[in-house]
């Protein structure tokens, strides 16, 4: 089954559908083909990081030695969860896990 890329004007009205409760979430991920954790997904970066977060990606980010140390300690130190780290330094994914 192929999978079908979104538009981030698309994402923006199934999310917008969403939060006017038009639809529930997980009806939205069957009428839309998607799975429940990339709608959430979707949700989570908007609300923190704006309608450019929804963009599709053409070329992976780069992060500083400096930002992955940092990005390490707090991991290590074990005060926030690896989620809470991807969205704290804006890590655009979950895909590598840290440890």
């Amino acid at each position: 089954m192929e999978r079908k890329r979104f538009t981030a004007l698309e994402k923006l009205t199934i999310l917008q559908e969403i939060e006017c409760g038009q639809i529930g979430l997980k009806a939205a991920a069957r009428k839309y083909g998607l799975s429940k954790t990339s709608v959430v997904k979707w949700r989570r970066r908007y609300q923190l990081y704006g309608y450019a977060s929804l963009e599709v990606r053409t070329h992976n980010q780069k992060y500083s030695a400096e930002l992955k140390l940092q990005v390490v300690r707090d991991y290590l130190e074990g005060d926030l969860s690896q989620s809470q780290i991807i969205y704290k330094y804006k890590i655009a994914s979950s895909t590598r896990q840290l440890d």
